[in-house]
This record gives C-alpha cells, sequence and structure tokens, in this order.
C-alpha cells in the first residue's frame, strides 16, 4: 500500500498524508510509553515525502508527538482530536477558506527524556500504582523555560498564513503597591496579506524572587482576529495575583518586593515585546524563607522533590493502598499480582481479549498491534465487578463471590459461598 501511496504522490500536485494516534498508542487509563506514531505511518510519511516535494502531513491525536519523518515535509497541520466534522474544517485549512490560527496549550519536547517526571514516573522502576508528583513548579514551559532546553515547539507556539506585528508597549506604572492592578497596553498588526488570527500571550517573571520561581508564567492572554492591515489596542489587566507566589506555611497568596519583568509574545518563547514593574510596598506578612522551601533560582530547574522536600512544604508521600484484600472492584493489573491463581485468572481473562482482538472488529483499526493493546488493556482496567454488569449478569453473584473469597486465601468461606451456605452480599 506504501508502493501505491507513492505512485499516486509521484503524479500529484500536492500529496496530503493523514497519520496520528490510533486507540492503542492513545487511551484512557493506560500511560503512553512513547512519543512515536504507529512505525507503518513514520514509513508512510518518509516514502510520499520523497516521492513529492510538497506533501502535507495532517496529524490527528491528543497529545504530543514524535515527528522525525515529517519534518522532511514542508507542511505539518496538526488537528488534534476535531471530532466528526474534521474533514470539512482540514479541507478549509489545507485550500485557504480560513488561516489556521489555533496554539499548542502543551509543550512538545524533542526526547521524552526531556521531561522531568520521566524520571520517577511508573515505567522507569517505580510503582506502576502510586506515582509521586515531584516536579514542584516544573511542569511544562514554566520547566523548559527555566531550564533554557530546547524543545519541538514550545507552550502557546502556533503559525498562520499571515504575519503579526507588535508594538506601543505601555504599562500603566513602573513602580507598583502590592495591592494595586497593572495595565499593560499594546498595538496589534496583521502585517500579512490575509484575514488571521493571533494569541497574544503576556508572562510575568519575578527578577528578584527570594524563592524558585519559573523564569516565567502565563498570566493572560487574547485572541484576535484582524483583516490584512488592521491594528488593534489590546489591554491586560495584572491584578496582585499575577505577581504573587503561594505561601506553604500560611496558605495563602504573597506578593512580595522587587522587580518584574513583563514579557508579550506569540507563544512562551517567541517573545516580542518586553517591559519591567516593581513592587515597592509588598504585603506586610513575610514570606517563607529560602531555607525552608528549596533552593535559588538556578538549580530549581532541574530539581526534583525528595520525600524531605515535600515535607518541607507541608506535604508527606502516603504508603501505597494495599492490594490484599481484594473486593470485587479490583482491577485486574491488580488482581494478577496477589496470587498464582490471581495470575493465572488475568492471564485468561487476557488471552480471550487478545483472541477477541485478533478476529473481532477491533482489528479494523489497522494496526494489529493497536487492537490487541486496546482490547488487553481495558480487560486490566476493569473489574470482576465491571465485567458482570458489562456481561449484563451472565457471571452470576454467587460465582463473583466464590471469586473474590479463592482470591484473598479464604478457601472455607469461597466453599461455603460456593453451595450456598453463605449468603452472598
Amino acid at each position: 500500500m506504501i508502493a501505491e501511496a507513492v505512485t499516486a504522490a509521484k503524479a500529484a500536485d500536492v500529496a496530503i498524508v493523514f497519520v496520528g494516534l490510533p486507540a492503542g498508542y492513545e487511551v484512557e487509563g493506560v500511560d503512553r510509553a512513547h512519543l512515536r506514531i504507529p512505525p507503518q505511518m513514520e514509513n508512510l510519511v518518509a516514502a510520499v515525502g520523497a516521492a513529492n516535494p510538497s506533501t502535507v502531513v495532517v496529524m490527528l491525536g491528543g497529545a504530543a508527538m514524535a515527528l522525525s519523518e515529517a519534518q522532511v515535509c514542508p507542511a505539518v497541520l496538526w488537528m488534534g482530536l476535531a471530532g466528526q466534522a474534521m474533514g470539512v474544517a482540514v479541507a478549509d485549512l489545507l485550500f485557504g477558506a480560513v488561516s489556521p490560527s489555533g496554539r499548542l496549550s502543551e509543550t512538545w519536547p524533542i526526547n521524552l527524556d526531556d521531561v522531568p517526571s520521566q524520571q520517577h514516573f511508573a515505567d522507569n522502576g517505580a510503582s506502576v500504582r502510586q506515582v509521586v508528583y515531584r516536579e514542584g513548579l516544573n511542569v511544562g514551559y514554566r520547566y523548559f523555560s527555566t531550564a533554557d532546553k530546547n524543545v519541538e515547539y514550545p507552550f502557546g507556539f502556533g503559525l498562520t498564513y499571515s504575519s503579526f506585528s507588535y508594538a506601543a508597549l505601555k504599562l500603566s506604572a513602573t513602580k507598583l503597591k502590592a495591592s494595586e492592578t497593572l495595565k499593560v497596553t499594546l498595538k496589534l498588526t496583521n502585517s500579512g496579506p490575509c484575514a488571521a488570527a493571533e494569541v497574544v500571550q503576556l508572562y510575568v517573571r519575578d527578577v528578584e524572587s527570594s524563592l524558585p520561581r519559573p523564569d516565567r508564567e502565563l498570566r493572560a492572554f487574547q485572541k484576535v482576529h484582524l483583516a490584512p492591515g488592521a491594528v488593534e489596542t489590546l489591554t491586560f489587566e495584572l491584578p496582585p495575583r499575577a505577581f504573587s507566589f503561594y505561601d506553604v506555611r500560611a496558605h495563602d497568596w504573597y506578593v512580595e518586593e522587587g522587580k518584574f519583568d513583563i514579557l508579550v509574545g506569540a507563544s512562551c518563547e517567541d517573545i516580542r515585546l518586553v517591559g519591567s514593574v516593581s513592587i515597592t510596598n509588598p504585603d506586610e506578612r513575610p514570606p517563607v524563607t529560602s531555607t525552608t522551601c528549596g533552593t535559588p533560582r538556578p538549580s530549581m530547574a532541574t530539581q526534583l522533590l525528595d520525600d524531605d522536600d515535600l515535607a518541607k512544604r507541608g506535604l508527606h508521600v502516603s504508603p501505597e493502598p494495599p492490594i490484599m484484600p481484594v473486593n470485587k472492584y479490583t482491577i485486574f493489573d491488580d488482581i494478577r499480582k496477589t496470587s498464582y491463581f490471581g495470575g493465572l485468572l488475568v492471564f485468561l481473562i487476557c488471552y480471550g481479549a487478545e483472541r477477541t482482538a485478533k478476529g473481532g472488529a477491533a482489528a479494523g483499526l489497522g494496526d494489529g498491534d493497536a487492537a490487541v493493546a486496546v482490547c488487553v488493556n481495558g480487560a486490566l482496567g476493569s473489574s470482576p465487578g465491571s465485567l458482570q454488569l458489562m456481561t449484563g449478569g451472565v457471571l452470576p453473584v454467587r460465582v463473583l463471590a466464590f471469586l473474590v473469597h479463592v482470591l484473598n486465601g479464604a478457601y472455607w468461606s469461597a466453599l461455603l459461598t460456593l453451595i450456598g451456605w453463605r449468603k452472598v452480599r
């Protein structure tokens, strides 16, 4: 089929390839293990891109993807999960009836290992039942900007068929009391050839913070539709909360004195205008000291919080809840870890799910491995109780109770339940 696509691409003015994340790669209840799209899709993009220099890759999926093959092509249109009317929208965008004007709401990293949480996530040796949130403020663009780490596409990134110029940044004050609101204005011009929308983003940087804070934090944004040559004055209002941090000791927000930069741009990395303001009258309540809450900003960029760091913030890692005793709502992924019987039971359930995937309608996904993953992961994420509900009561309540007793090692109770001498609740 790839050979057929190459033949068609060579004969066409423009080739359009649709690829992305199938259900087996992006499904509820299961974490993605990598950023790749299916290998046959990568091979398709590479082959068609080599056959036709005017290849457009339309990508579908709800999260970041690796674009190693797609980058050889001159145009990539990311549609996210656009719904049933997506076809009409794609046609309008590709043929220029409207200009693409979306923005990424997350950072697309170059490598999965660039993401700080990857160091302690479940697939890297940590418990698969409990993942501790150790990144602190190092999440998304706030980490990548602070660590000055290159990314594939930054938070807020997006292109249009037009271009926009930013000018005339004005702040209502250069010195501000902690209780006052700062007004920010600027002029936005559509300097390109067609109507389009720009998403103007305003970030705040605490230059003189006494505590570790991200290099920049999104505090306001506006999406503005402009005709070619049109100019519009935009106004943002930054209340005290825009300059504050959360004081974990006092359980409240706090604004301290010092210099703050106002960064305005088309993404968190594409900053077009910069201003600054000084907070001269901070809140009367003193902030938490750096000895209480961590280290200065330079080492904060890659800092992960160990149990002691979390305890300093009043947070304590609770022990994992035990799997035993099993009940009818315990998922099969946990049941298979309880005993040999539990492992055998779940093996048989997964085997049946795999057989269903290979021979049933799920194989129509076009990716055999993806079809199997959907069915097997669905089985592992369900429980004996949900299995009873999904089968419409084919699994009797007494048999279900028998299985639960056996899994808990209560064999006499299991036997009494099965023969009806023990009441089932």
